[in-house]
């Protein structure tokens, strides 16, 4: 429940501190500085965090046997057959076993 509640508040925190620091004050007129501040954020602000994330995966190869291996992982997850290890990753099934998706 904590994650869930701490992946709530952030994008509205992380979103009034930009706004802060651009000026913005939600209920006066902006000046110029504060308009042309946002329409930076709104458009190629906006298209800056696409690029980093297409350079950043662009290295990532998906493959068909992590595609296997996720599908896996899902499953067992679903069948309440794996969980978290103390590094927080989602240990894996030995090799060669199979969980068949419920219907």
């Amino acid at each position: 429940m904590w994650r869930f509640a701490s992946k709530r508040v952030r994008p509205p925190l992380a979103t009034r501190l930009v706004l802060d620091l651009i000026g913005f004050a939600p209920t006066k007129i902006q000046c110029e500085e504060v308009r042309r501040a946002l329409c930076l954020l709104c458009g190629p602000g906006v298209d800056l965090f696409f690029l980093n994330a297409a350079v950043l995966l662009s290295r990532y190869r998906f493959t068909d046997s992590k595609q296997r291996q996720v599908q896996t992982n899902l499953r067992a997850a679903q069948h309440g057959k794996i969980g978290e290890t103390r590094v927080g990753r989602l240990a894996t099934l030995p090799e060669g076993s199979v969980i068949e998706p419920s219907n």
